[in-house]
């Protein structure tokens, strides 16, 4: 009966870095908006009670309900990300691979309501076309290049207030 929306909120938040960083995920939106919508539809077994031993001991649904893992991976077509890039250790001299997201200022601007999980409503700030991919990534860096701007000269305002 008792349902906590943290898990919706977690989707939340990749969802949001999936739409900022679309080639950092090897899975689509779609994939985060039918997790979290069979969280609760009860279709599957997997999100039941509160824990494993719950679905398998005290509520029996294990083997007796599908699997929501099972269906995502026998429907992996739909669920994989076009866009993925996978991770090469050699072609980033140093870099560990590890998504960075941009300064809180910067991300704040780019959240957006996930139409397609609160309003039922496609989401208009998840279409990406491949072309614009590349337009988009400049428009992140040059926006990011201005924030860091912005911070400078502040700091370089205080700084001089101290001299």
């Amino acid at each position: 009966d008792e349902q906590a929306p943290i898990f919706v909120q977690f989707l939340d938040c990749v969802w949001q870095l999936h739409r900022q960083f679309p080639t950092y995920f090897e899975f689509t939106g779609l994939a985060l908006l039918a997790i979290g919508f069979h969280s609760t539809s009860g279709r599957f077994g997997t999100f039941v009670g509160n824990c494993d031993r719950d679905r398998v001991v005290a509520l029996q649904v294990a083997g007796r309900t599908p699997s929501l893992w099972t269906f995502m991976l026998d429907n992996a077509v739909q669920f994989r990300n076009p866009f993925y890039r996978p991770y090469v250790q050699e072609s980033h001299d140093g870099d560990t691979g590890a998504l960075v997201p941009w300064p809180v200022a910067t991300v704040l601007r780019r959240v957006v309501l996930w139409d397609e999980m609160y309003l039922a409503l496609p989401s208009c700030g998840n279409i990406t076309k491949p072309k614009d991919m590349a337009a988009g990534s400049f428009h992140q860096a040059k926006t990011a290049a201005e924030d860091l701007e912005m911070a400078m000269a502040a700091a370089q305002h205080q700084l001089s207030s101290f001299c």
